[in-house]
């Protein structure tokens, strides 16, 4: 973003002479493009512009003319400009030139215009004039306790505390202690800073704690904003606490507040350094196997290194799903020792069936190998859904990780706010093949834009992490794969073939996979899977590319491969989708049979699919799986999927697999989906059926 202040009028040679008609006009607009996500300019014409009320730089320049003149000229606020809130640069000129707008924010909760109108030197008005308007604001009333944004609670000590409140309101407000809190006080330093004075606790107090609170409520415009900060102060202290497993905790604790005087000692087993968490977060473990996940009111406490032994003092916090919210070091963690390593509290398991049971633990998975070994660990800059851009805090992308002793993680790889943010180590380098262990934290995620539902995944702290050799036999053998590496896409058509094994893959509307043509065709798109490790953007034609299914119009299709036989569903719904065919004749009993596959879907796509089996395209079939398509622009839902066959397919001859539509979502992931009606698309990035022991 350059400066407005920094900008240079470019200015060319008049291009008549002083006794030439005098002109002036407009002969182009620019408008500033989203800045993090947002859209500052609502709409620009050559007339003037609309802009909202939080600008955040008023620095920025917005909108940029592009001037055609052959005569000085100046620009004039008519009707004045009041707190000189819209900016001009330059404010005159000479012949060709750009002139550029800045605008302050409108704190205001009314909307606000301007009229700036050029002038020719001599004082006439040219016909070139520009109508500003910016959005009134919001009324609001947040409350900062000591820094903290947001904050509800101050605590003390015994002996009494200061603590410092500031208030931020476009309006008026008052606040006022509840009944009986004489024991604080509250003096306004000035407009908005109050600083909040705790007395002692007085001799023999009977209590474990006394609480007040201060009640803020906004006046007029503002009086439906109501904030409240609790004051809190604890005659128990961690000198007369009693150490504590933190099994014993969640055992206890789990749901409620810990009533009791109680401190846990443990080791800090996640990495801020290498940033695979979010940074206010800390994962402690303890020799009883059982972890807790801290999440700090303020990223900037969280300072404790990965190996650290600390005591964390458990008085007064809630454990909701073995995490402390609101956490805050400086009166709960005592006595750091770093260095001391992470060997004694490591777990090692040997399968991923129940990975819940592990919840918040540091975990070395043996016999582990990446479901699609290719690329790297965070391959690519997904976005969250642009019908929904708060969906998740951050741009996170998941590989799936397998055992050989049954069940799958997705692993994922913080990718941060932008595809440089993030985790230290998500481009460093090819995922490795073969198996081996795989360290890493078992967690919870939020999965859904509204965060009321929760994932069990799988984090990697470094690339130490990984010890999947380069080169090694694999837990799993592959029975038929499909991935496609770069290739030359321009012949008419492109053989779909096996990478390994024998086998098929259409889909259900063509099995003629002509690159050019609608019914079917490869497409190339964001980076899935990453040939070479330096590349950190999105690239086109050598990273991903997928199979697309162009129109899903349903069973009605006259090339549908499942029409008319085979309308699976009633009410209009598709059932258009994948066929994949395999032989498993050599899979024996005490084996198992295992999918994966990559996919994604348009915004006008199908979201909800189920998978079948069945022994031949005229047989009958059975469902046993069911997935929630990704929008290629969005992470609510990771594209890689792996499900296990039921039993009685092994030793078939001829086993069929669908992947096929089976509700009336579509994958545009808003808030309110609307049904799915044909026409979107579907796209398969790779497709691995395997076996494994049991």
């Amino acid at each position: 973003m350059a400066l407005c202040t920094a900008m240079l009028l470019c200015t060319g040679c008049k291009d008549d002479t002083d006794l030439s008609p005098s002109y002036l006009r407009v002969s182009a607009v620019a408008q500033t493009p989203p800045v993090a996500g947002k859209t500052i300019v609502l709409s620009s014409t050559e007339h003037g512009f609309n802009v909202i009320p939080d600008v955040g730089n008023a620095q920025l320049a917005l909108v940029t003319y592009d001037l055609r003149s052959n005569r000085d000229w100046k620009v004039v606020f008519e009707g004045g400009n009041d707190s000189q809130w819209l900016m001009a640069y330059p404010v005159e000129g000479s012949g060709d030139g750009k002139l550029r707008f800045c605008v302050k924010d409108n704190d205001a909760i009314s909307e606000r215009s301007a009229l700036a109108v050029l002038y020719f030197g001599d004082g006439t008005a040219s016909d070139v004039q520009f109508v500003v308007k910016q959005e009134a604001n919001a009324p609001y009333l947040t409350l900062f306790i000591n820094g903290r944004e947001n904050a509800t609670r101050s605590s003390s000590g015994k002996e009494g505390s200061v603590a410092a409140i500031y208030v931020a309101s476009n309006g008026n407000y008052l606040y006022t202690k509840s009944a009986g809190a004489s024991w604080f006080n509250l003096v306004e330093e000035r407009k908005g800073e109050i600083t909040l004075t705790v007395d002692p606790l007085p001799q023999g107090f009977d209590r474990d704690l006394r609480e007040g609170a201060i009640f803020f409520r906004g006046v007029g415009t503002h009086a439906h904003l109501e904030r409240e900060v609790k004051v809190v102060q604890s005659v128990v202290s961690i000198d007369g606490g009693t150490l504590i497993t933190i099994e014993e905790v969640l055992q206890k604790f789990e749901g409620r507040v810990v009533d009791e005087n109680l401190y846990i000692r443990g080791i800090v087993v996640s990495d801020i350094d290498n940033k695979n968490i979010p940074a206010n977060q800390m994962v402690v473990q303890d020799k009883s196997g059982k972890g807790i996940l801290f999440t700090f009111e303020d990223a900037s406490g969280n300072t404790f290194k990965v190996g650290t032994e600390i005591t964390v003092w458990l008085y007064d916090k809630e454990i909701r799903k073995a995490e402390v919210a609101e956490f805050s070091a400086d009166n709960y963690v005592y006595d750091p020792v770093s260095g001391v390593g992470c060997d004694g509290v490591i777990k090692t398991i040997t399968h991923l069936n129940n990975p819940a049971a592990h919840l918040n633990c540091l975990v070395k998975i043996t016999n582990a190998e990446w479901m699609f070994p290719y690329g790297a660990y965070y391959p690519g800059d997904e976005r969250v859904s642009y019908t929904n851009a708060t969906a998740l805090p951050w741009t996170d992308k998941a590989r799936m990780v397998r055992s050989a002793g049954g069940g799958s993680l997705r692993a994922y790889i913080l990718g941060g706010e932008s595809i440089e943010g993030g985790a230290t180590f998500k481009h460093a380098k090819l995922l490795p093949k073969g198996n081996g262990s795989l360290t890493g934290i078992i967690m919870l995620r939020h999965d859904d834009y509204e965060r009321t539902s929760d994932m069990v995944v799988f984090r990697m702290r470094s690339l130490e992490d990984d010890k999947i050799p380069e080169a090694g036999e694999r837990g799993y053998q592959d029975i038929v794969e499909f991935v496609w590496p770069p290739f030359d896409m321009t012949p008419a058509t492109v053989p779909i073939i096996p990478t390994k094994g024998t086998g098929t893959l259409r889909s259900s509307m063509d099995d003629k996979w002509n690159f050019p043509q609608v019914a079917g065709q490869l497409y190339s798109a964001w980076c899935y899977w990453r040939t070479d490790a330096s590349k950190l953007v999105e690239v086109a034609a050598d990273t991903y590319i997928c199979l697309n299914t162009a129109n899903m119009e349903g069973t009605n299709a006259a090339n549908s491969l499942f029409a008319p036989n085979y309308p699976f569903s009633s009410g209009g719904i598709n059932g258009e989708g994948w066929i994949v065919t395999f032989s498993a004749t050599d899979v024996q009993p005490d084996e198992e049979i295992v999918v994966g596959f990559c996919t994604s879907s348009s915004a006008t796509g199908p979201r909800d699919f189920v998978v079948d089996w069945g022994e031949s395209l005229s047989g009958a079939f059975s469902t046993f799986a069911a997935y929630e398509c990704v929008n290629w622009d969005a992470q609510l839902y990771p594209p890689e999927y792996m499900f296990a066959l039921p039993a009685e397919c092994n030793g078939k001859e001829n086993i069929v697999l669908r992947l096929r539509v089976n509700g009336t979502r579509r994958a545009n992931l808003a808030a309110t989906n609307t049904a799915f009606a044909g026409g979107g698309t579907n796209r398969l990035g790779g497709v691995v059926v395997s076996k494994h022991k049991k």
